[in-house]
């Protein structure tokens, strides 16, 4: 019996002793606790409608608001932000967030890192204010009278070369510009300059070419302060996209004229 005791005196003590050690375990730096803290971020959102709305209910608008459910984020999204400025606060880390933006962006601003887990394509196409014939490309515009938004990073890398490029601060000059024949071509994003062009009622007036000049997978930014949560945004992203979320988010915010 004096046996039988020690040894079951021994077990509990080795339970307690484990117990108290898995208490004093902190969380990973990548966990969120999302049933007692609420993580506030300030995202700078450089797009317009139909992925950003007035009334928040675009489709990025939809996107975050259900990442932010899910993890208990509260994103204060700032959208009167030009892109250049906003790569530039983001670098800075006056803000917390930026999107969308294509990939690579690290190696020009060292201070900020993106989700691997893509938030959208983005179709990059030219619009003209007449029909194009044949199938557009950089090349074939490169002595054209071309249009594009400042901080449009991967147009800006695509026309440095460019005979008359002119740079407008927002896409509603640009379309303007394009609707007066000011320019030739205006470059943009399919479903924000089709929307642009219901908009600004320029139907028949500017026409969209096609193909696209490139389709390309498009990312949220943070400032590297908050490099633990980037896997945790990337594995909810992943999972809006399994269960068919983004599916249904898409089909009730996206629409195309083609």
């Amino acid at each position: 019996m004096y046996r039988l005791n020690t040894l079951l005196l021994t077990f509990i003590s080795g339970m307690i002793f484990i117990e108290s050690s898995l208490a004093a375990i902190s969380l990973p730096s990548n966990t969120i606790n999302t049933e007692n803290s609420v993580i506030s971020l300030k995202i700078a959102a450089t797009t317009k409608s139909p992925y950003f709305t007035e009334k928040n209910d675009g489709f990025l608008n939809l996107l975050l608001a259900e990442v932010g459910k899910r993890l208990n984020i509260e994103f204060d999204i700032l959208t009167a932000m030009p892109p250049e400025r906003a790569l530039s606060k983001l670098n800075q880390g006056a803000i917390d967030g930026d999107f969308p933006r294509v990939s690579g962006l690290e190696k020009i601003y060292p201070s900020i890192i993106s989700v691997p887990e893509k938030i959208v394509d983005f179709q990059f196409v030219a619009f003209s204010y007449e029909q194009c014939i044949s199938p557009i490309s950089f090349e074939l515009m490169q002595k054209s009278k071309v249009g594009l938004v400042i901080g449009w990073k991967i147009y800006e890398e695509r026309t440095m070369n460019f005979d008359d490029l002119t740079t407008i601060v927002k896409s509603s000059q640009l379309f303007n510009l394009l609707s007066r024949k000011r320019i030739q071509y205006a470059l943009h994003e399919h479903y924000i300059g089709n929307k642009f062009i219901a908009d600004l009622k320029l139907k028949n007036k500017i026409y969209e070419c096609t193909p696209s000049l490139m389709v390309k997978p498009m990312y949220l930014y943070l400032n590297k302060k908050h490099h633990n949560l980037i896997p945790i945004l990337s594995d909810t992203l992943k999972k809006i996209k399994a269960d068919g979320t983004y599916q249904l988010i898409a089909e009730k915010t996206l629409q195309t004229n083609r």
